[in-house]
């Protein structure tokens, strides 16, 4: 019989996770790909506005490892990398997660995500994951620039 924290972590008749599953994926955990866009005509100047929006599931937790923000525009966006006119930030339940809350350069693409092995952030059961964006005033970027947001990672049971 099991004791200690695993008698308390542990659902009955689940064996532990050899390997921590926030650190690697578990055999029967499943991958996450959460993608989001609008258009830039479509948000307020100077209010957050979500772009993705999505619930972890219930008795699931999760990591996201990769993150995919920016802007595509036929012919350009009006778009200048590290300016502070378009500001990303990635939140769970209202509150940004670590180094998400201020970021101001595009972080790869849809057709080559880029992740960052061993620096996921976690993510909880019942967690609500929202991904906005918020142009400054006086920014100039096209109107018909899309703007677009993505999360990749897995989620496990608990």
């Amino acid at each position: 019989m099991a004791q200690g924290l695993n008698n308390v972590c542990c659902p009955l008749g689940r064996k532990p996770y050899p390997l921590k599953p926030w650190v690697v994926q578990p055999e029967n955990g499943r991958r996450m790909r959460k993608i989001g866009s609008i258009a830039a005509s479509t948000v307020t100047v100077g209010t957050l506005t979500p772009v993705l929006q999505f619930n972890t599931p219930i008795g699931y937790d999760g990591v996201i490892d990769t993150i995919v923000c920016g802007l595509m525009a036929a012919g350009g966006t009006g778009f200048v990398e590290g300016s502070g006119v378009v500001v990303w930030r990635l939140a769970a339940n209202q509150r940004f997660l670590e180094d998400m809350g201020n970021v101001l350069f595009s972080l790869g693409s849809l057709a080559i995500p880029i992740p960052t092995p061993g620096s996921g952030l976690r993510i909880y059961s019942g967690n609500q994951i929202t991904f906005y964006v918020d142009i400054t005033a006086g920014g100039v970027i096209t109107p018909t620039a899309t703007i677009v947001c993505g999360v990749f990672g897995w989620e496990y049971s608990r």
